[in-house]
């Protein structure tokens, strides 16, 4: 949290983007928690920010892939490049109608 914390008062108006890993393996465990996401989503809570998480399918879950490097390595760069960018198409829509040029830190 510290790091978006960071971010936020460094850029007060940007819109933020967490990455986060999707630590599903430890939902078969107790406590039965996805730390890398509920982290993630504590962190955007604090400082007005939007998570993306790498969603897997079965075979790459059985694999153990749970982070954005997995999935990158699994699917292919211009994948995530595709992802993120209608995300960030997503996330930026309300802020294109209120200036030309909206700040973003990621």
């Amino acid at each position: 949290m510290p790091v978006a914390q960071s971010i936020r008062r460094a850029h007060p108006n940007a819109q933020i983007l967490i990455m986060a890993d999707n630590d599903h393996p430890l939902l078969e465990r107790e406590p039965f928690k996805n730390v890398g996401l509920d982290k993630a989503k504590d962190a955007a809570r604090e400082v007005n920010a939007t998570v993306l998480t790498p969603v897997f399918n079965d075979k790459e879950k059985e694999k153990g892939l749970t982070d954005w490097n997995d999935f990158s390595k699994e699917r292919g760069k211009s994948v995530v490049a595709t992802m993120l960018q209608k995300n960030l198409n997503q996330v930026l829509k309300p802020q294109k109608a209120k200036r030309k040029t909206p700040q973003m830190a990621l």
